[in-house]
């Protein structure tokens, strides 16, 4: 949206809808945000993934509640529901150079685990978005969070379901601009350490590093703003890179 939605920037500027890094700029009251993403990764970018985000104001800008919806494609398998998150965020500075609003989510066991869209319990995702513009043009965007899935499912290699604790940690950043204008260019990267169930029945680590060129536009329809956009994520993880596709 324009500005950082709270109308004291020093002149409008579109500041917020970035792809992977989280803006820190709650919704307005009376205004609703609607994302929808689509991505395509895997081998031959062949694994799809949707979600649709809605972002609503409660009692005024300082709070905020979301959902995110997300259905799964992996290549070989039926599309289907992964695993819904229901959020609330608190916005706790807003100035007119800088915002910080801290994020809890509950993460819900929706999505099959057999198919591969889910990880059989409930979670909690703890996420914190700091935004700051740094000249007429440009606003950058920073992010440090946390994921734990208590008693989260898996299989081993000889059938076995087993149940593990599994964390996930995330850092990252990103500079946006020219923000006064309709068209910006955006550069995203972070990094991700992630826990998973080895065939083993075991945990795993690994990280997952992503560096994220990309664009966007803002189109101004009446009592409406679309802003679509596009990036080419290099996901590096293990020794090895792919190159993602995201609408």
């Amino acid at each position: 949206m324009l500005a950082a939605q709270d109308g004291r920037w020093p002149e409008p500027a579109v500041a917020d809808n970035s792809f992977f890094i989280e803006e820190a700029y709650n919704q307005e009251p009376g205004v609703v945000q609607h994302i929808n993403t689509v991505s395509a990764s895997g081998r031959a970018n062949r694994d799809l993934l949707y979600t649709l985000t809605q972002e609503w104001p409660l009692w005024g800008q300082g709070h905020q509640a979301s959902y995110t919806i997300p259905v799964v494609r992996l290549s070989g398998r039926d599309a289907g529901l992964g695993d819904v998150a229901l959020s609330y965020r608190f916005q706790a500075a807003a100035g007119a150079w800088r915002a910080l609003a801290p994020r809890v989510s509950a993460i819900l066991p929706t999505g099959s685990v057999d198919a591969g869209r889910g990880d059989g319990t409930l979670g909690v995702q703890i996420n914190l978005p700091f935004s700051a513009r740094l000249s007429r043009g440009v606003v950058t965007h920073w992010n440090a969070g946390l994921t734990v899935l208590p008693r989260a499912q898996g299989r081993t290699s000889g059938g076995n379901r087993v149940r593990r604790t599994l964390t996930h940690y995330n850092v990252g950043g990103s500079l946006v601009g020219p923000v006064h204008r309709p068209l910006q260019v955006l550069l995203e990267s972070g990094v991700t350490f992630e826990s998973a169930i080895a065939s083993t029945g075991g945990v795993q680590r690994r990280a997952v590093w992503i560096a994220s060129p990309g664009v966007r536009g803002a189109i101004n329809l009446g009592g409406a703003q679309v802003v679509p956009g596009f990036a080419l994520p290099f996901t590096r993880s293990q020794g090895t890179t792919a190159t993602d596709l995201f609408f």
